[in-house]
């Protein structure tokens, strides 16, 4: 079994390189979902598994440590974004799959980069029928 995946990496946020020597991560890995994606006709109307990596680089909270999942960036909030972004309409490509859900976490506070890395299995049969 083959797997196809792809890697989105964004920084947009300036003054991020001064403080890596100080952050926190937030991941998420093997995050599987059921979507329908994929730009082949074949791919229509068809539920594949997606599995779903997501790396975040958070700033250090400057307030006291809480143990309320209310008041923290959480995993929680990625598998929500991930949620969300499927939920959003079909897509053809990971690429876009993995931009949206990249973008959308840099949307959080204190975000200084997003990692999300999309893999969907493909089959010996599918990848026979687009030789």
């Amino acid at each position: 079994m083959q797997k196809k995946e792809y890697v989105a990496v964004l920084t947009p946020k300036p003054g991020s390189e001064s403080q890596r020597k100080n952050i926190d991560r937030i991941i998420v890995r093997d995050y599987l979902k059921l979507i329908e994606i994929g730009a082949f006709q074949s791919e229509f109307k068809v539920k594949q598994r997606v599995s779903f990596n997501v790396s975040l680089e958070v700033k250090p909270q400057s307030f006291p440590l809480h143990d309320n999942v209310d008041c923290v960036l959480s995993y929680d909030n990625i598998i929500d974004i991930i949620n969300e972004e499927v939920k959003g309409g079909r897509v053809d490509l990971l690429e876009t799959l993995a931009e949206h859900v990249a973008l959308s976490c840099l949307g959080l506070e204190g975000v200084l980069e997003a990692t999300v890395r999309i893999e969907k299995p493909v089959s010996y049969t599918h990848l026979r029928a687009h030789e």
